[in-house]
């Protein structure tokens, strides 16, 4: 910021040799007259991230909910905390938080074995119309 300031040359010029964006300085320099130098210390990857996390309370309403409502599915829970606590939270983030908790069992495939050859064979054209599984 003090080179960009002191230097002789314009804004536009002193920031092209130093390679930085003029929309980098000019949201440093805004950042810097709304909170001082603090305003200038990088954030971490992870603190830019905690913007949209949920709340600690939110959680635990979420796992409050989910074991006094062991019968109902990530969908289900979401609307029913919806209904009732007064706010708001997604299926999908109810899901995660119950899969990061353990209350999630893993879903139960079944796999079934393809035929070597058809049982019934066919004796015309278009007869069988049939998709393959495996």
């Amino acid at each position: 910021m003090q080179l960009v300031s002191k230097s002789p040359l314009s804004v536009k010029e002193t920031l092209a040799r130093l390679g930085v964006a003029r929309s980098t300085y000019y949201s440093w320099r805004r950042r810097e007259q709304r909170q001082g130098q603090q305003g200038l210390v990088d954030l971490t990857p992870a603190a830019r991230r905690m913007w949209n996390r949920l709340r600690d309370w939110v959680v635990a309403k979420v796992l409050e909910y989910a074991h006094k409502h062991t019968d109902l599915s990530s969908r289900e829970l979401a609307c029913k905390i919806t209904d009732e606590a007064g706010f708001s939270v997604s299926e999908s983030s109810v899901y995660r938080i119950l899969k990061l908790h353990g209350l999630v069992a893993p879903a139960q495939v079944e796999v079934v074995q393809a035929a070597a050859e058809f049982r019934r064979k066919t004796t015309r054209v278009h007869e069988l119309r049939q998709t393959d599984l495996a």
